[in-house]
């Protein structure tokens, strides 16, 4: 161009050049992970099975080894009394102490002889030993002596 001329130029383009090399980007990927991407099945990204067997197991394993294990709250000689066993001896309990509080009753309350008064203390003990034992029962955990 001459010194008096105007230099002129191209008409400006629109063009969006990250969609350009987006798409350009995605057409030189290499063809293998196209086809790996659409060779998944279904059950992609799955645990399989046999995995979740061999954590069951595991689990199984691990709450044996656990129940299998002493008790450690539990005292040396002693061991852990089903509940059943619990309540059926506090049932017991509770018909002792209705038995021996209607004995009881019946000693009149101006005893004097010796035979009445050795009578009454006797049931006295006896009541205060089914109270002491309903307690120690009414817990929620008991110890027992083990059976040799």
């Amino acid at each position: 161009p001459q010194r008096d001329e105007l230099a002129r130029l191209a008409p400006r383009e629109r063009r969006d050049w990250v969609q350009r090399n987006k798409s350009e980007a995605l057409a030189s990927r290499p063809p293998m992970q196209r086809e790996e991407e659409e060779a998944k099945h279904d059950e992609y990204g799955a645990v399989p099975a046999y995995l979740m067997e061999r954590k069951r197991q595991w689990a199984a394993a691990e709450a044996a080894r656990r129940s299998a294990m002493p008790d450690p709250s539990c005292p040396p000689g002693t061991r852990l009394m089903p509940e059943d066993e619990r309540l059926a001896t506090l049932a017991d309990l509770e018909e002792s102490e209705q038995a021996l509080r209607q004995m009881l009753m019946k000693i009149p309350l101006s005893a004097t002889t010796p035979s009445m008064l050795k009578r009454r203390e006797l049931l006295d003990q006896k009541l205060k030993k089914v109270e002491d034992a309903k307690i120690m029962f009414s817990r929620k955990r008991v110890y027992v002596a083990e059976d040799c």
